[in-house]
């Protein structure tokens, strides 16, 4: 919609300028007795316009490039909070006398945050892939991989953050070995995006269920919250580029999250959709297919 407002906004221009351009050369021809080469004008104001319109749309193009690397920065940001914040509060936890008293403690925060730097060391090589993620015809890693195992190491990405807040994560593998064919780190980014989104949009103590199921020949992924939940009227955009809820405010955030997470799920030719009601947390659900499915 809005290119075609844009695309109508040049026309609009360009006739304008047309008859800015003409009008004049029509007036001196009917007041002067000098005769007029109708055709050298009319190519001069065709070339003229044809030029005028190029360099607009140039301007256009221009800054439609500077928005799409704004959102491209701006995701690619909002991707690496997850591995900075695990570390980060893994290395406050390791600073805590209780913690390095505990050898168990401190070996676990330790692996914690050697999982998430080795997470950021991969994410930052797929630099660009991340940032071309929105252009037609981007690239992903296709490779074998188990969808319990991708939750896992998500979970294990969001451990700190959920010990931070108390919460309660539960996890309901209730199909297993469910093979599939996909990108393990944009999978790995689509389950730690929703748990991360359960986690922020939950104002009280956190309480966060994972299922895990087979769903004849796709395998069906649900997180459901007490959060805040999401209006009716909201449902429609929650997947739309930078969507921000009205209950958003205080929250930071680009409104990328979920963009991003829905258009992972149809570069796997899955699905994704959302149940939800104000006051009564969401249930955000990803059918993705099996492996020969």
């Amino acid at each position: 919609m809005k290119n075609t407002m844009t695309i109508r906004t040049l026309a609009v221009m360009a006739a304008v300028l047309v008859l800015l351009y003409i009008a004049p050369l029509i007036v001196i021809a009917r007041v002067t007795e000098v005769p007029v080469n109708w055709f050298y004008l009319v190519s001069a104001a065709a070339l003229s316009l044809t030029l005028a319109f190029f360099l607009i749309w140039r301007v256009y193009a221009l800054q439609q490039q500077k928005s799409r690397l704004r959102d491209r920065i701006n995701h690619f940001v909002h991707e690496l909070k997850s591995p900075l914040t695990a570390v980060t509060i893994g290395l406050e936890g390791l600073r805590d006398d209780t913690t390095r008293r505990d050898p168990l403690l401190a070996n676990e925060y330790l692996n914690i945050s050697q999982l998430e730097l080795e997470r950021l060391t991969r994410m930052v090589e797929n630099t660009l892939r991340l940032f071309n993620y929105d252009e037609p015809g981007a690239a992903i890693q296709i490779q074998p991989l188990n969808l319990e195992k991708v939750v896992q190491q998500a979970l294990k990405s969001v451990q700190l953050q959920a010990q931070q807040r108390n919460a309660e994560i539960l996890v309901e593998i209730q199909a297993r070995e469910l093979r599939m064919h996909g990108d393990r780190m944009h999978l790995n980014n689509v389950v730690v995006n929703l748990l991360e989104n359960a986690l922020k949009y939950t104002l009280a103590t956190p309480r966060i269920v994972v299922t895990v199921q087979k769903d004849g020949d796709h395998a069906l992924l649900t997180v459901r919250d007490n959060g805040m939940g999401i209006a009716p009227e909201q449902q429609p955009y929650v997947f739309d580029k930078h969507f921000r809820g009205g209950h958003h405010a205080g929250i930071k955030g680009h409104g990328l999250g979920l963009h991003y997470v829905a258009w992972v799920v149809r570069k796997h030719n899955g699905e994704i959709g959302l149940e939800s009601a104000e006051g009564k947390g969401s249930n955000f659900w990803v059918r993705l297919p099996l492996a020969g499915g």
